[in-house]
């Protein structure tokens, strides 16, 4: 937008000198010629296209002086380029059509000089306009990084309290298991010998309301630390540690599940993954992989992609390419009524799907 006000401020100088110096009925063409050639050179934005014209414009205004008075628009495109030194050229018809009027030998090279000055302040101010954009957009780019490096960091934090809690849930299991576990049942074991060795009547009564008690509160015990070991085994956790710790190439971790699958689905789809990610990388060229858990109103589906190559052909083909890690996966969905599709459509996927109510 700068450069088309130089070219108009110009244009309107240039049209000034002209009528100055005398006008005749040419004037409005040399104008007129003098505004295509700059419309020109604004539009190519070219370095080759501004000495071309000015080129022209030089001969042009040689045989026909009146248009030198227009040539300072026509430099000020090349003002601002490598080329700039050409405009010398402008002293030819300038020395060859010479005249002492101060309209040409004051007002021309003034024009000339406003021009060069124009063309190097516009070029200056775009210059810092476009370093403050690059600089703005690099400052930008550098918030995004930071606020997603900020994101990853709590993610993380949260991700290791949260394993942190399983894991002490778990230690509290089998603490629970190891000690008062053992006692109440040497405890019941005790208490049943002496109902069958007691011989006063009286005392068998209590003793088989303290065994019920015992045996109560044992089962008690045992469903709590059924209920930690349980909560112990996130599913969510489990998998994402698993994809942390694949290093073959990233993998994108898709869950949504609003429920808790049975402990028997969540072993099977750890056990799928681990042996998904394992085949990756033993017999797969790829550089990018996708684990997708999602939940449906009927069922539970877990997919592993890559994109990596396979050779055409049937399973049977598959198996012995990839070992028989697939047959294992089969048998393992088909413990919890499960299915399971090995695809090979741009990469390979492991895809298998568990209805909730078998399940």
């Amino acid at each position: 937008m700068n450069k088309l006000i130089d070219r108009l401020l110009l244009l309107l100088f240039c049209t000034i000198l002209l009528m100055m110096n005398h006008s005749d009925e040419y004037s409005p063409v040399y104008i007129l010629v003098a505004v295509t050639f700059a419309a020109i050179d604004y539009y190519l934005e070219s370095e080759r296209a501004s000495l071309i014209l000015l080129i022209l414009f030089v001969i042009v205004s040689i045989f026909l002086p009146d248009a030198f008075f227009c040539l300072p628009l026509i430099a000020y495109g090349l003002f601002e380029v490598r080329f700039r030194w050409f405009s010398s050229l402008a002293l030819i018809p300038f020395i060859v059509h010479f005249s002492p009027s101060p309209t040409w030998a004051i007002g021309m090279p003034a024009l000339f000089l406003l021009s060069l000055y124009l063309s190097i302040a516009t070029s200056a101010a775009d210059k810092r306009i476009r370093d403050n954009n690059a600089l703005r957009d690099l400052n930008a780019e550098k918030q995004l990084a930071l606020e997603q490096a900020n994101h990853e960091l709590l993610e993380r934090k949260d991700f290791e309290v949260h394993a942190a809690t399983l894991e002490e849930r778990n230690r509290i299991a089998r603490e629970l298991h190891d000690s008062i576990g053992h006692v109440l049942t040497s405890t019941l074991l005790q208490t049943g010998a002496l109902i069958t060795t007691c011989t006063d009547e009286k005392m068998k009564q209590p003793l088989s309301d303290l065994k019920d008690s015992l045996t109560d509160g044992m089962n008690q015990i045992r469903s709590s630390i059924h209920d930690l070991h349980e909560e112990s085994e996130d599913l969510y956790s489990s998998v994402r540690s698993i994809v942390r710790t694949f290093s073959f190439c990233p993998v994108k971790l898709l869950y949504n599940l609003d429920t808790t699958p049975d402990r028997l689905i969540r072993n099977t789809f750890i056990a799928v993954i681990k042996e998904s990610l394992s085949n990756i990388a033993h017999h797969s060229d790829a550089t990018e992989v996708t684990v997708s858990i999602r939940e449906h109103p009927a069922l539970f589906q877990l997919s592993v992609r890559d994109n990596g190559n396979v050779t055409n052909g049937s399973v049977g083909e598959l198996e012995k390419s990839r070992g028989m890690g697939l047959i294992g996966i089969e048998k393992r969905v088909e413990m919890i009524k499960g299915n399971v599709v090995f695809r090979k459509q741009n990469g390979f996927e492991v895809f298998l799907s568990v209805p909730k109510e078998q399940a």
